[in-house]
């Protein structure tokens, strides 16, 4: 890349989807690929380096800066985080920890905590809750003033006082609905939720039983911590799909040696 191609680079860039960026740079030598990398807009580098294969990911950020690379830490979401942190060796691990701010820090120390495989892992602890007590129209000035900084809301959870979860409001409702309705009437109660010490294999299981994208996650208690979407676990159900396929053409050869 050279210095007057940068603009048309940058332009070019920014017509481009995320999934689409991502595809061009995993094609790249890992020298292009940071050369690259470093033209894409501040505010969309973190997604798309969330979909790159965590051997891309690794050996990209062995070629950028080290505020670089804090920035990219920094701004991923707290499961793509974890991610790549529990596959890199401890030497990286420590040093990547390092750039980390605090709160950061002793976010993804929490998530590194649960078993591997767990919904503790691959959950999120970005999302919006709010008070049973408080108005739509509240709820919808909530969302807008930190709806930026989460990882997506579909649904709307309403805790109490102790963060304990009481139930939650799918999206669509709550924009229907007038605008003085109270959370509390308007809300589902009995949410299905999830342990972060549960297997990833549940989430799945949970989610195509009840045809829900997203699950809250609770401790004991009934605290919520987190929420488990079904993007998040993609890659356990593909695997199951995989599995149960093979084991079907076990089962048809089986039959057709039989005959």
């Amino acid at each position: 890349l050279y210095n007057k191609q940068t603009d048309a680079v940058q332009k070019s860039l920014r017509t481009l989807s995320e999934p689409d960026i991502a595809d061009i740079l995993i094609q790249l030598d890992t020298q292009t690929c940071a050369k690259l990398f470093r033209l894409i807009q501040k505010t969309r580098a973190a997604d798309i380096f969330a979909l790159l294969p965590i051997d891309t990911q690794e050996a990209l950020l062995s070629h950028l800066r080290e505020k670089e690379v804090a920035e990219v830490l920094n701004e991923l979401e707290p499961d793509d985080r974890v991610e790549l942190l529990e596959d890199v060796s401890d030497e990286l691990l420590e040093k990547f920890m390092g750039l980390l701010h605090p709160v950061t820090l002793e976010e993804t120390e929490q998530l590194l905590a649960y078993p591997e495989e767990s919904i503790g892992r691959e959950m999120t602890t970005r999302f919006i809750t709010v008070q049973s007590n408080w108005t739509a129209s509240r709820v919808i000035d909530h969302i807008r003033e930190t709806g930026e900084a989460v990882a997506r809301f579909d649904l709307v959870y309403a805790v109490d006082d102790d963060n304990k979860l009481m139930g939650y409001v799918e999206l669509k409702t709550l924009l229907l609905a007038n605008s003085k309705d109270v959370m509390r009437n308007i809300m589902k109660t009995r949410p299905i939720t999830l342990s972060p010490y549960d297997d990833r294999e549940k989430a799945v299981n949970v989610m195509n039983k009840y045809d829900i994208p997203v699950l809250p996650v609770v401790k004991e208690n009934e605290e919520l911590i987190g929420i488990v979407t079904f993007d998040d676990v993609a890659e356990v159900a593909i695997e199951e799909f995989t599995e149960d396929v093979h084991k079907m053409g076990v089962m048809h050869a089986t039959v057709v040696i039989k005959y």
